[in-house]
């Protein structure tokens, strides 16, 4: 009913977030996935490698913001993966 639904959302939030919120290496299906999707082989890396902020899209998208405002220190990308000069 209603609550499966919103417990649903509430789940794809907390994915799209971070996925280390929801995914449990524990769990072997989780494992599994994180496997395919990271390259990644025992728990421990996988574990690793989601506490990494790439495996976040709403760090990552205000990591590059607050890079090309100029708050990290880090130049601007250029969309290439090659980072700007900026005078």
């Amino acid at each position: 009913g209603k609550a499966h639904v919103l417990r649903a959302l509430q789940y794809m939030r907390k994915l799209c977030s971070h996925p280390g919120l929801v995914l449990d290496v524990a769990v072997p299906e989780h494992a599994a996935a994180c496997d395919k999707v990271l390259g990644c082989h025992d728990g421990g890396t996988v574990a690793a490698a989601l506490a990494d902020v790439e495996c976040a899209p709403k760090m990552a998208a205000l990591r590059d913001l607050l890079d090309e405002c100029g708050v990290t220190g880090a130049a601007p990308d250029d969309g290439s993966g090659r980072r700007l000069a900026v005078a």
